[in-house]
């Protein structure tokens, strides 16, 4: 896996030349060994992040976007205002994500936009990500642990990532070895869950998962309806405008009434679509954005049950060493076998340890998904209501403008 060094890290936060020792002022010292964690820690508030801008490059099977990051460290005491900008493909998201998805096992690593195969250089398309992407990163500097990852510090530089030989590999497997793999690791055991708290909280996040997906993909067929409707609307403006204009010499009070109906209803679908757009970049991009986030608990807790597993097994191996030794108590194996129960015993206190220390994270991460889940998508529905809200009112005002149109119009 890429390391960098912590000399090597400063370069994203300081000046190009390092800071000289200076034996009389030890304090620019100790400022050059401050990690990026630290003065998130310290000043709080004052990092941000940010995508500026997209470029695509290249033509066909070999064109690419780069998304261009700023990072601000604003107003700090000791370093006053400094950007750090670098230009990233996706695939170096990916390849961040990935690196601390193997780093902490017992963290939910903020996930990535879908990777699209169709449309995948138009504008709607490239905007999405970019503001998902944008979202990944922000979630990625708020977290404690994450922030001080290496790999962080390595990725907002704007400098060639220097990739392993196993992401390469990875790359470069095929569906089939990559499936030998997946059924290896399935048959490895069964894990017995020992904590009700998981037993629950597994169950929740199967039928949340399920229940998103399914509300999901209702809210997809609602906005595609409602995207028709827009049309909808746009024909009857027409149409009611063709009408108007042979009203125009034989009847100019219906001329006016029906040329305001195309005005107002033209509004109406420009109203409608405005409200839509608004929907699927607030509601809807919400919603998806949970269910990959829910994909990304479920990691976890596979993790856990991964170890819950190893340690299981090791209690077990541990078990049918200790058995053989007293089977096999003459002098002459007794030492061998010995060494081979406190090599065991120890292989369990190990597997003990990271088991307890990855269910001690993921009930902390898992804890502050839920409330922060509560709190994002309460949001998100009080902006779905308040757009609808002021949709509808906005219709409202229109449909009186004609209404008291008819009302001062003499009929003949």
């Amino acid at each position: 896996m890429f390391e960098v060094s912590q000399q090597e890290a400063q370069k994203v936060l300081f000046e190009e030349e390092p800071f000289q020792k200076d034996e009389e002022n030890e304090e620019n010292e100790n400022i050059k060994n401050t990690s990026l964690s630290q003065i998130i820690e310290d000043v709080e508030g004052t990092i941000i992040v940010s995508i500026t801008n997209t470029e695509k490059h290249g033509e066909g099977m070999n064109a690419f976007v780069t998304y261009s990051i700023n990072t601000k460290c604003i107003d700090d005491p000791i370093l006053g205002t400094k950007d750090i900008n670098a230009n990233r493909r996706y695939s170096d998201f990916v390849w961040l994500h990935d690196t601390l998805k193997t780093q902490y096992k017992g963290v939910i690593i903020p996930p990535l936009p879908e990777k699209n195969l169709i449309n995948r250089f138009s504008p709607d398309v490239i905007d999405y990500r970019k503001s998902e992407l944008e979202r990944f990163l922000k979630r990625v500097l708020t977290h404690p642990k994450l922030v001080s990852s290496p790999h962080v510090l390595a990725f907002l530089e704007n400098g060639e990532l220097q990739k392993a030989p196993e992401d390469i590999a990875t790359k470069s497997k095929g569906f089939f070895s990559t499936l030998t793999e997946k059924v290896t690791n399935i048959n490895i055991g069964t894990v017995v869950e020992t904590d009700e708290w998981f037993t629950d909280i597994k169950e929740y996040i199967k039928g949340l998962d399920l229940q998103l997906n399914n509300f999901y993909n209702k809210t997809t067929s609602l906005t595609k309806k409602r995207k028709e409707f827009v049309q909808i609307w746009e024909d009857f403006s027409q149409g009611a405008t063709e009408y108007a204009n042979v009203e125009i010499e034989k009847d100019k009070m219906l001329h006016r009434l029906f040329d305001k109906l195309g005005e107002i209803t033209h509004q109406i679908s420009s109203l409608h679509n405005e409200t839509v757009e608004r929907e699927v970049s607030q509601f809807e991009s919400s919603l998806k954005d949970y269910i990959r986030t829910t994909a990304a608990v479920k990691d976890v807790l596979t993790n856990r049950d991964n170890a819950l597993l190893k340690y299981q097994a090791a209690e077990k191996t541990l078990e049918q060493k200790k058995q053989k030794s007293e089977k096999n108590a003459s002098a002459s194996k007794a030492s061998a076998i010995q060494t081979e129960v406190n090599e065991a015993e120890k292989q369990k206190d190990t597997a003990k340890a990271q088991f307890e220390e990855i269910t001690r994270e993921c009930k902390e991460e898992i804890d502050k998904f839920l409330k922060t889940k509560n709190k994002e998508i309460t949001d998100a529905l009080r902006d779905l209501v308040q757009t609808n809200m002021n949709h509808e009112l906005r219709v409202l005002d229109l449909w009186k403008e004609l209404l008291q149109l008819i009302e001062e119009s003499p009929i003949s």
